[in-house]
């Protein structure tokens, strides 16, 4: 299970206007400099190339010795590295990713990903709108020495089952134990890879709280500890004495019986199954 974080993603994006003042607009650049090398690399290569050329700016004189020709020369190198060495980087991690997708066997539609999965809007796009209760964390150090996990992306479908109209949060003595059960899913995700568990969620639903059935896979990925999960509510009718529930699976996926229900979600069943199944 996953806790919202405060800040929710937005679900429409603001308009663009004319942007920040001048000194925002400068920060702005300062900022871009300072997260990339490249971007100062480009900058004082620029700087060079100006000042081989200009002399004069308003009071300020610039004296300069030697061949010109050779600091145009150094000026353009540099510039050539700070917009080249974006677009190699961009083909390194291109190659990396392709790399990533051939050893997870993942089969897409051709030899090569489509520009979407290169996207990182169109992917958020797709998780939080398209996902169902799901969520990623990131695993970091905690402050008793131990790990701790904290959100960093979730579905609209998970904000909507903890935090909207229809919840209310569960009382502070309950919520350690829902919370202890919660670390102990990632703890088992982070020693075996993944882990699934009956736990609850740390919100009434409609006034109840329903079981959850919470898969989660630990990946790394930019050398931090990412954990990725989703779930599901479930009926449990009798909790297990021994405290752990046999589920069965097909092709390592967990099979789900549908209840049929006089009222609920209506779902098509396919004619070729309906004929099948004959």
């Amino acid at each position: 299970m996953s806790d919202p974080v405060t800040t929710k993603p937005a679900q429409d994006p603001a308009p663009a206007g004319d942007g920040p003042g001048w000194a925002g607009q400068l920060g702005s650049v300062v900022g871009t400099v300072q997260k990339s090398p490249y971007a100062a690399v480009l900058a004082v290569g620029l700087l060079i190339v100006v000042a081989a050329f200009v002399r004069k700016v308003g009071s300020f004189e610039l004296v300069a010795q030697g061949s010109q020709v050779l600091t145009v020369v150094v000026g353009l190198v540099l510039c050539l590295v700070g917009l080249g060495g974006p677009l190699v980087e961009a083909r390194r991690s291109h190659r990396k990713l392709m790399g990533l997708q051939s050893g997870l066997g993942y089969h897409g539609p051709g030899q090569d990903l489509p520009a979407e999965a290169m996207d990182a809007e169109f992917l958020f796009k797709a998780f939080y709108l398209g996902m169902p209760p799901a969520f990623v964390k990131r695993v970091h150090p905690g402050a008793d020495g131990g790990r701790e996990a904290s959100d960093i992306i979730f579905s609209r479908q998970l904000d909507r089952f903890q935090d909207s109209d229809e919840t209310a949060p569960v009382g502070s003595d309950r919520r350690a134990l829902i919370k202890a059960d919660h670390r102990s899913g990632d703890d088992a995700a982070l020693e075996h890879g993944r882990s699934r568990q009956v736990e609850l969620p740390d919100s009434y639903v409609d006034g109840d709280l329903f079981p959850i059935l919470t898969c989660k896979t630990r990946f790394e990925h930019a050398g931090a500890v990412y954990i990725a999960g989703w779930y599901v509510p479930i009926e449990l009718p009798k909790v297990p004495e021994d405290g752990e529930l046999v589920v069965k699976e097909e092709v390592r996926q967990m099979l789900f019986r549908p209840v049929p229900a006089a009222r609920g979600a209506h779902v098509p069943v396919g004619a070729a199954l309906s004929e099948l199944g004959k």
